[in-house]
């Protein structure tokens, strides 16, 4: 099907996106409202949306969203491992924020519910776990017509497959090594992952 992009779609666009990051979308971070952390995860990508939670009308607000593409090893993941990574590698994107902080994390993958606090996991999956154990957190399973957001963004294509995140979740002790120096399980350059920040300075979390 060809699509014709008129000036009108254009505009309508334009606009879509301007309101996706005014604030009447984007929220400032409030610490005294309850900051939520959605996450998703599909074939090839990974999405998170910093939330806060509305007292008034229990809705909740986005602050800010962040996502990256899975690299070709992590496309190859079972679906309980990319779920996992998806919520390992937000915690650790918006750590600045969440670190210190109790705040409460909604997947709709409901094995991650049990598996994520359980201590006697091995392999790449206990180690993902075990980045996760310097954390205050909740975690709850939603519906997956719950999580549109997340979803969304989990399903976006990205040029970026490697973040700043993931150099702490990928560096680990080399059990070979003696002197305690790390390795990378992922030789890929880290780069900024994509964001969608607000527009105004004033509109961004503190």
């Amino acid at each position: 099907m060809i699509i014709s992009w008129t000036p009108e779609c254009n505009m309508a666009f334009l606009r879509l996106k301007e309101a996706l990051v005014s604030r009447l979308i984007l929220q400032c971070s409030d610490w005294s409202k309850q900051t939520v952390l959605c996450t998703d995860a599909s074939n090839i990508s990974t999405g998170a949306a910093w939330m806060r939670k509305c007292d008034s009308t229990g809705l909740l607000l986005p602050i800010d969203y962040a996502g990256r593409a899975f690299n070709k090893a992590e496309r190859n993941y079972e679906v309980t491992r990319q779920e996992m990574l998806a919520v390992v590698w937000a915690i650790k994107h918006f750590s600045c924020y969440l670190l210190g902080r109790k705040f409460k994390i909604l997947i709709t993958h409901a094995p991650l519910t049990g598996l994520i606090h359980k201590h006697d996991i091995t392999g790449q999956l206990g180690h993902l776990v075990l980045t996760l154990q310097g954390c205050d957190f909740e975690i709850e399973h939603i519906r997956g017509c719950q999580n549109v957001v997340p979803d969304f963004l989990s399903r976006t294509s990205y040029s970026t497959n490697y973040t700043a995140a993931d150099d702490e979740i990928y560096s680990f002790p080399d059990p070979h090594i003696s002197t305690g120096a790390t390795h990378s399980a992922t030789p890929i350059p880290s780069q900024s992952c994509w964001q969608w920040k607000p527009v105004s300075q004033a509109h961004k979390p503190i």
